[in-house]
């Protein structure tokens, strides 16, 4: 089963230098629980919510390609969907998990996972994956700077 939201938001603040450059690691921001809405799922007869929890943060690291990442506390994201399948997925049931993405200069500056793996726990009864130990995250984040809107935030040189 695959849930769909068109609309999520969160919100953070780049550390004030020195402490937004990191030589030797990446550059980590926390945000707050990200918000979904407008969800839908690809079997008739079944809704999804989703509710999330906990100190999320997002990470960019300058190299050969400039990776991004989304980081999901333990049990930050639980989805719930009712109808004809009610299932319960926990994403990072057991731990922290870092979805790995990319990331892309801009104006805005972007990070994007593109079928990104997550740990999941699913329960429930009939037509719920309950087997299943990974799901897969698709999403883009635009990264504004809130402080000084005409300047992106840029990884690297």
């Amino acid at each position: 089963m695959t849930v769909t939201c068109n609309t999520s938001n969160a919100t953070g603040a780049v550390p004030a230098a020195p402490g937004n450059t990191n030589a030797s690691g990446p550059v980590s921001v926390p945000i707050n629980a990200p918000t979904f809405s407008n969800c839908t799922t690809s079997m008739w007869g079944v809704g999804a919510t989703i509710t999330t929890s906990g100190s999320w943060g997002i990470s960019a690291q300058n190299g050969a390609t400039v990776t991004g990442s989304l980081a999901i506390p333990t049990g930050g994201m639980v989805i719930k969907t009712s109808g004809f399948a009610s299932c319960t997925a926990v994403v990072a049931p057991t731990g922290p998990a870092s979805i790995d993405g990319s990331w892309t200069n801009g104006s805005p500056s972007k990070i994007t996972l593109s079928n990104a793996s997550a740990p999941i726990k699913v329960t429930g009864g009939f037509g719920c994956p309950t087997s299943a130990t990974t799901g897969s995250v698709t999403a883009t984040y635009t990264v504004n700077n809130t402080s000084n809107p005409s300047t992106p935030i840029t990884v690297g040189p």
